[in-house]
């Protein structure tokens, strides 16, 4: 049965632990790295896998089960030598790009971790101590150091470098041969197994060395030590030594496995030449970010002469904005003062018009007036000439009515030159009607003019309005580039400084060490780091 789980430095210590000391029947722990993960670090996996067999402490003693530890150490053996070189290679390729707030807070979580660790260690110390077990414990010791944390991101390779040095390596005595590398680092313990042949389950820490190297997980010659516990591979205490005692014919087995080993040993020396090889690309991927960088500067200098060329438009562009804010002042002027005439012409019109009304009304009333008086006037004076007919054939008898007829006639007459003097005023008023509508016309004519000056000035003032936008927009527009092309130089005035001193990093940093770990490791920060400032300089170039 086998369990996976995402690890961080806590769950890792916690999971190891139960693991260790559920029954004592943990035979094989599975650290791999999964290159599907985020693009800020790695993803890891780690798998437990309890065995069907019988554990050597607990196995029958009957004929029927004698070949039983032969089997187990054989699985063991070949267990062994996958995961010696599966942690090799959790050292090879994994490449820290952490920062030092994310270091110190791992290394607090590691101190919390490896306090709970050794306070179980001292409870469950009888447990611990009797439980069989086998070397990729001091391979998870250093797949432990440069595992991720919670937050994604890994150690950084001088880090690791300092926990490789402080951290005893596994080594394969003369009577147990040295693993087999496996082609594939993340073989898995499922696969099958031709080659047959009983390996003992020892240990063989080495001191903490500054020199320690990769290829001392392959050394055939080392003296035979205890078995270390969980808690020693934190940094705790170390546990009780387990030391069995390998049979005659497991020696046996294991020289003839020894010769093969040492082919495999020289497989690795040439794959460490391969580092070689690559830690020399490694130095021409740093000319290139060299190149890189000289095309930044480059680019910086056009964008520093793109910004004084914006400053210059920007410049004249504000010099015309006042030019044009002049003529639009001007011509909301010039529109103030045709306003203001128009409003006088329009005042003087709506009097003229209101004086015509009230000639025109006093006008029909004085021709109704005299119309009826005129009337009136007919209607006597046909009255008065028939009563004077009847009068003059009556002349004989009423004497005295002729003079009252003759009276009436004076009267008739002083009447008609009063109607004859509301016709001179009747014309005169008609004269003055038609010269209150020749000034009405002129006044029409007059506002007429001024509402196409208006027009023409509200339209010339919405054209300056427009221009005065657009203008506004353009400088806004210039302004906007033109602290855009100061960000674009800063940050890439920056980003040079910055590759600059990385450059001189890696030169320090591959001058003063020439272990194959850190070379692999500095190698692939490198690349990784080349490809993305290539991606930033595309970015900017766009």
């Amino acid at each position: 049965m086998a369990g996976n789980c995402g690890i961080n430095p806590n769950d890792f210590v916690m999971k190891l632990n139960n693991l260790l000391q559920a029954r004592g029947q943990l035979n094989t722990l599975t650290w791999r790295e999964s290159f599907t993960g985020p693009a800020h670090g790695p993803e890891w996996t780690i798998s437990a896998c309890t065995p069907l067999v019988t554990p050597l402490g607990t196995q029958s003693t009957t004929k029927s089960t004698d070949t039983a530890p032969i089997r187990r150490n054989r699985e063991l053996g070949i267990r062994r030598r996958e995961w010696l070189w599966i942690s090799w290679q959790t050292l090879v390729y994994n490449i820290s790009m952490s920062d030092p707030a994310i270091d110190e807070e791992r290394a607090a979580k590691a101190a919390r971790a490896k306090a709970l660790l050794q306070k179980r260690q001292k409870k469950k110390a009888g447990t611990t101590a009797g439980s069989p077990s086998t070397p990729v414990l001091s391979s998870l010791r250093h797949s432990t150091v440069a595992s991720p944390s919670q937050d994604g991101s890994s150690y950084a390779p001088s880090e690791i470098a300092d926990d490789n040095r402080s951290e005893a390596s596994v080594s394969i005595t003369p009577n147990a041969p040295p693993p087999r590398a496996s082609k594939s680092p993340t073989s898995g313990l499922s696969q099958d197994v031709t080659r047959e042949a009983p390996v003992p389950q020892s240990l063989a820490p080495i001191g903490a060395s500054h020199h320690a190297d990769a290829s001392s997980l392959f050394a055939p010659n080392q003296p035979t030590s205890g078995f270390r516990s969980a808690s020693s591979l934190f940094g705790g205490d170390d546990g009780p030594s387990f030391n069995p005692s390998p049979s005659p014919g497991e020696i046996a087995l294991s020289r003839s496995e020894l010769e093969r080993t040492r082919a495999e040993l020289e497989d690795v020396r040439a794959q460490l030449r391969d580092a070689e090889n690559q830690v020399a690309t490694g130095k021409a991927a740093i000319k290139a970010a060299e190149r890189a960088s000289r095309r930044a500067k480059e680019e910086a200098a056009v964008a520093e002469e793109t910004t004084k060329r914006t400053s210059e438009e920007l410049r004249k562009a504000n010099a015309a904005m006042e030019d044009m804010r002049e003529d639009q002042r001007a011509a909301r002027e010039d529109a103030t003062a045709a306003y203001e005439a128009m409003r006088a012409t329009e005042t003087a019109k709506r009097q003229a018009e209101e004086e015509l009304g009230t000639l025109k009304i006093q006008l029909e009333k004085t021709k109704e007036n005299a119309q009826s008086e005129r009337d009136s006037s007919l209607r006597e004076i046909e009255e008065l000439k028939s009563e004077l007919e009847g009068a003059l054939s009556l002349g004989s008898q009423r004497q005295s009515t002729i003079t009252l007829l003759v009276e009436e006639k004076s009267n008739l007459g002083a009447q008609l030159a009063y109607f004859e003097g509301l016709d001179a005023r009747s014309q005169e008023t008609d004269r003055q009607l038609e010269e209150n509508r020749t000034l009405v016309d002129k006044l029409n004519a007059r506002v007429a003019e001024l509402e196409s000056s208006l027009r023409t000035t509200v339209s010339a003032s919405e054209e300056l309005a427009n221009k005065e936008r657009e203008a506004s927009d353009r400088v806004r527009e210039l302004e906007r580039l033109s602290s855009q092309s100061s960000r674009t130089i800063s940050d890439l005035q920056a980003e040079l400084k910055e590759q600059r001193a990385r450059v001189r990093e890696l030169e320090e940093q591959i001058e003063a060490d020439d272990r194959v770990e850190v070379l692999e490791r500095r190698l692939k920060s490198m690349q990784d780091r080349s490809e993305e400032l290539e991606e930033k300089f595309n970015k900017s170039k766009q």
